[in-house]
């Protein structure tokens, strides 16, 4: 795509999980490219490494409840959009008033994954939803699940909803020498559950039931949102700025979601030398090879032993060594960036 202005719209410009960090990506594959991106973001973390390169346009919305936020920012994207003009907008969040809209998961996917009935507000979303993806010429599906999920809840056209997977830096998570970071674990087996969203989505009463009644030397770290465990063998570790070395210090990463779009943790793991237990609704699952990723049954108590199992006997006190053999996404952003704008430049041909 030749020389364009490019705008990214999203909940907010920090490292506060896996969004957060495909957002940085966006901002830092624009600007590899020689584009200096406007951000039209709620939060702005202006300590980020980047941050002082980017154009923010600030929509304030903390005065407000937190389920009409979304409402007050697309509208307010529509006149800020008029006032900081972009030729392509892409976002990363739910609005009426972008190009290119990033699927990071659908709400009636997740309704139906944790078997939700729908409320007034699950239904005003939906509706939200429905015009956010009417209104792109291009939806970026993040996993074959998500892209499946588009086309038979929402009725998109396969054309407009190309599976394009996140990237992931090769510097940032990497096997690399480290100074381990001791959890006291001792000669037991380590499990990390990065949580930095809804711990029951994230399915942490099934890791944590399991791992409180557990025989199996096999303790359980949390990190990210605050949980109180019930248990000597599950841990909370905080929210950590320092996650490739947490990744390197385990022995394993786990993600027990009942619905997860993608889920960068499972590659930022073996990514930095340490295999995963992953849910079968964890889209990362499919540019993981199996060689490195067990799976379970995120609804079966027997499903999740028999992988937690498997994984120690096949993995006893081990990294994976050269992970990047087992891993079939891009390690560049702008490379992913380029794609996204030459994918929109098929489907809306500039005059």
């Amino acid at each position: 795509m030749s020389a364009c202005t490019v705008g990214i719209a999203c909940h907010s410009f920090r490292i506060d999980g896996g969004m957060g960090r495909y957002v940085y990506g966006l901002a830092e594959g624009l600007l590899e490219l020689g584009i200096t991106p406007t951000v039209f973001t709620k939060k702005i973390d202006r300590s980020l490494p980047i941050a002082s390169k980017i154009n923010f346009v600030h929509i304030n919305c903390r005065f407000l409840p937190s389920k009409l936020r979304d409402y007050y920012f697309n509208r307010r994207l529509a006149a800020e959009r008029r006032k900081h003009p972009v030729d392509v907008m892409i976002s990363c969040n739910r609005n009426t008033h972008s190009d290119i809209g990033i699927c990071g998961g659908t709400h009636i996917g997740y309704c139906k994954a944790v078997n939700r009935p729908l409320s007034f507000f699950d239904k005003l979303m939906i509706s939200m939803e429905k015009a956010y993806y009417a209104n792109c010429r291009l939806i970026i599906a993040h996993s074959d699940k998500m892209r499946a999920e588009l086309i038979e809840y929402y009725g998109i056209d396969p054309a407009r909803c190309p599976t394009v997977y996140p990237p992931v830096s090769p510097e940032t998570f990497a096997a690399a020498d480290f100074k381990p970071i001791d959890f006291g674990a001792g000669d037991r087996y380590t499990f990390l559950i990065p949580s930095a969203g809804n711990h029951q989505v994230k399915g942490l009463d099934l890791l944590a039931g399991y791992f409180e009644r557990s025989a199996l030397p096999i303790p359980l770290l949390i990190a990210g949102r605050p949980f109180k465990p019930e248990s000597p063998n599950v841990r909370y570790i905080g929210f950590r700025k320092d996650m490739p070395d947490v990744y390197r210090s385990v022995d394993f990463t786990i993600l027990g979601s009942r619905y997860e779009a993608f889920g960068l943790v499972g590659i930022e793991s073996v990514a930095s030398g340490t295999p995963v237990v992953l849910s079968r609704n964890v889209g990362s699952s499919e540019v993981i090879s199996p060689e490195v990723c067990s799976t379970f049954d995120p609804y079966s108590f027997e499903s999740f032993e028999e992988a937690v199992s498997k994984s120690i006997s096949r993995w006893p006190k081990k990294k994976i060594t050269d992970p990047w053999q087992y891993l079939s996404v891009s390690t560049s952003n702008s490379e992913h960036v380029r794609t996204l704008l030459d994918l929109y430049s098929a489907v809306s041909p500039r005059k």
